[in-house]
């Protein structure tokens, strides 16, 4: 569910989205206060302006939460997070991709 709310929230803005340069989100040490208490359709606008900031408070808030969930599905602790990385990976990408294709 919650994966499925962060991609409606990046397909609903990739239309006005503006090219921007991708950078790698994990660039940055902490998220700041502001980046904590912004929603999360804030967030995933932020992070399609290639805020990496953003990115942090976003997989900061979900990580854990997304973690478990994958690892009562695969049943095992490496596979989840290799699984959790991926998808907060995809998040980035689809959120920092300026063209209106799905990536595959």
């Amino acid at each position: 569910m919650i994966l499925r709310r962060m991609r409606w929230h990046v397909k609903g803005i990739r239309g006005a989205m503006i090219t921007t340069q991708a950078r790698s989100p994990f660039t940055v040490s902490r998220p700041g206060k502001a980046s904590a208490s912004a929603t999360d359709a804030e967030l995933i606008e932020r992070i399609a302006a290639a805020d990496t900031q953003a990115m942090r408070a976003l997989t900061a808030r979900y990580n854990a939460r997304v973690f478990r969930y994958v690892l009562r599905m695969v049943n095992d602790r490496t596979l989840a997070e290799d699984l959790v990385s991926e998808t907060f990976f995809e998040v980035w990408h689809m959120a920092t991709d300026s063209s209106s294709a799905p990536r595959s």
